[in-house]
């Protein structure tokens, strides 16, 4: 079953998989692509996406698991609404 997400964490799980992975800098910014840029979203509403398994860090790097693309893709064919 997909996850219940709001319209933000919907989008920030849409940009990371844009992106195909990020990395964090020493502020605790997600930060992607080069020139690297910061990533909009709360520092917490990232959190929540590791916490519900959508994404996966190590190393400071992070990307979308199994369940976070299998969500953003349903999210875009329209199967769930935010």
């Amino acid at each position: 079953m997909t996850a219940r997400l709001n319209r933000s964490l919907v989008g920030m799980l849409d940009l990371l998989g844009n992106a195909g992975s990020a990395s964090l800098d020493i502020h605790g910014r997600v930060i992607v692509g080069a020139p690297p840029r910061p990533l909009p979203g709360n520092p917490i509403d990232w959190l929540k996406l590791v916490e519900t398994g959508m994404i996966h860090g190590s190393d400071g790097k992070l990307c979308l698991t199994e369940d976070g693309e299998a969500t953003r893709a349903e999210y875009q064919k329209g199967l769930v609404t935010s």
